[in-house]
């Protein structure tokens, strides 16, 4: 425990002094829907569905911490991307980089545990729209202001 107060569940979280439009960092990379099975696929059970991707966990953890933080990456117009951006939003992430993709799925990954200390993972990533994405087809290039990209 570090003595420090935590914020209450819903708090807005305090924003660490900047410079207004300019996020402190700037991420883009490719965000996936993730589906965690509780076994081996093969024996069904059930699944848990989060986003996984590193540079949206390092934007989300940075959000945490106060950090104005800004991600830039393709989903596509499909519910699984809905449910990237809107994860990305609801932690205090700037999505106004991100573009949806019509003709590109989001990517998904899924993985089950085999042993106890071993689990499979697979990505469906080819083709997917954040493997598409190019900064000639984004909304807007990254910030040249970003304390770190």
């Amino acid at each position: 425990m570090t003595g420090r107060p935590t914020p209450e569940a819903g708090a807005v979280r305090p924003r660490l002094p900047g410079q207004p439009g300019r996020p402190d960092v700037f991420t883009f990379g490719e965000t996936m829907v993730a589906l965690r099975g509780s076994g081996p696929l093969k024996l069904g059970g059930t699944l848990q569905v989060s986003v996984a991707g590193a540079e949206s966990n390092v934007a989300i953890g940075l959000a945490r911490l106060g950090h104005e933080v800004r991600w830039a990456g393709a989903v596509g117009a499909d519910e699984a991307g809905q449910l990237v951006l809107r994860t990305l939003r609801a932690e205090g992430v700037d999505v106004s980089g991100a573009s949806t993709d019509p003709a590109a799925p989001t990517g998904l990954l899924w993985s089950e545990p085999r042993l106890p200390d071993v689990t499979r993972v697979h990505y469906y990533r080819a083709g997917s729209a954040g493997s598409r994405r190019t900064w000639s087809g984004a909304p807007s290039p990254p910030p040249r202001r970003a304390s770190c990209i």
